[in-house]
C-alpha cells in the first residue's frame, strides 16, 4: 500500500512528505518539514498582516465644522496577534479651510506589521 503524502508549499516550491515527516507546532504556529532525520524547511505562519475595515462616515464638511471621531470610521483586527496599536493621523485636516485632506489609520500588531488606510476629507465652503 502507497504512503499518503501532504503538500509543503515554500515559495512556489512544493514538498512532497509523508505524515511522519511534517510537525505542527499550533503554539507557535510552525511548520517543520524533516526529511531521514534533518530538518529541511520551517514555516511560520504567524506572521499575518493586520486588517482595517472601512466602515464608511461622512467624509465631506462644511468649513468650521467640528472634527468627527475618526475612531469611528474603521474596525480593525489581527487574527495572530494578542495585542494592536491605532494611530490615527489626521495631522494635516484643516476644518477651516477650503480643501482636501487624507486622515490615516495605521494599525501594527505586536510582531511589527502594519497596516495602512487612507481616506481624502473634503471641506466646502459653509
Amino acid at each position: 500500500m502507497a504512503k499518503k503524502h501532504r503538500q509543503l508549499f515554500l515559495n512556489g516550491l512544493t514538498v512532497g512528505a509523508t505524515m511522519r515527516d511534517l510537525t505542527i507546532d499550533r503554539s507557535d504556529y510552525v511548520v517543520s518539514y524533516y526529511h531521514h532525520g534533518g530538518l529541511k524547511a520551517v514555516v511560520d505562519l504567524m506572521n499575518s498582516l493586520p486588517v482595517i475595515v472601512d466602515t464608511g462616515g461622512t467624509t465631506s464638511f462644511v468649513t468650521g465644522a467640528t472634527a468627527p471621531d475618526w475612531n469611528t470610521y474603521i474596525t480593525y483586527s489581527d487574527a495572530n496577534s494578542d495585542s494592536t496599536t491605532l494611530v490615527i493621523d489626521e495631522s494635516n485636516v484643516d476644518m477651516v479651510t477650503v480643501g482636501t485632506f487624507d486622515v490615516i489609520w495605521t494599525v501594527t500588531d505586536s510582531y511589527g506589521d502594519s497596516t495602512s488606510l487612507t481616506k481624502t476629507i473634503t471641506i466646502t465652503a459653509s
